[in-house]
């Protein structure tokens, strides 16, 4: 905190590798880093440097890669919200208190996502959520309203051939006058 204190402007960042046995080398035998301990040193590399970026290596097992969530800088998040696997929320976005965001859900940045919102599994969110709203959708739009217009989605290759039908009724019809 105090580097970032000291020099705004410099970027820090940290990696979080962990050594494995070689197999066929009985020389290098580190200590084995378990993934809740890894993790743990993810959330502490955070807490003493909220603004560095924290990489994981590609390395890792994709329970604990797909697990994590991608908080940029400058993000608030309220108390007690919880994310699903795979969020993404960009820069200088704020997230109020008790939310829940399903998994893959990607917020634009410099957004103010209120109080007690709900957002559905790979929503995208591009315009500010009021509080105690229920949304979903990429772009994201408020859920009843989502599922009037999902509804008719599905009907629409009936709806478009009633379309042509109706015209060629039409083209009948002025073709006889």
């Amino acid at each position: 905190y105090l580097l970032q204190k000291k020099y705004p402007h410099a970027e820090i960042a940290f990696s979080c590798p962990r050594l494995r046995p070689i197999i066929n080398n009985d020389k290098i035998n580190p200590m084995d880093v378990h993934e809740a301990q890894l993790l743990q040193v993810v959330c502490a590399y955070r807490l003493f440097m909220p603004f560095a970026s924290i990489t994981i290596s590609s390395r890792e097992c994709a329970r604990v890669r797909d697990n994590l969530v991608q908080i940029a800088h400058n993000v608030v998040v309220g108390e007690n919200t919880v994310m699903a696997a795979q969020c993404g929320i960009a820069g200088t976005t704020k997230v109020g208190a008790h939310c829940m965001f399903g998994g893959q859900v990607g917020i634009a940045g410099h957004l103010r996502i209120e109080d007690k919102t709900m957002l559905a599994a790979q929503s995208g969110v591009t315009n500010d959520i009021p509080e105690g709203s229920v949304f979903m959708g990429a772009p994201a739009f408020d859920v009843s309203k989502y599922r009037k217009c999902y509804v008719l989605f599905r009907k629409l290759p009936e709806l478009y051939g009633q379309l042509r039908d109706l015209e060629k009724e039409i083209q009948t019809l002025k073709s006889k006058q």
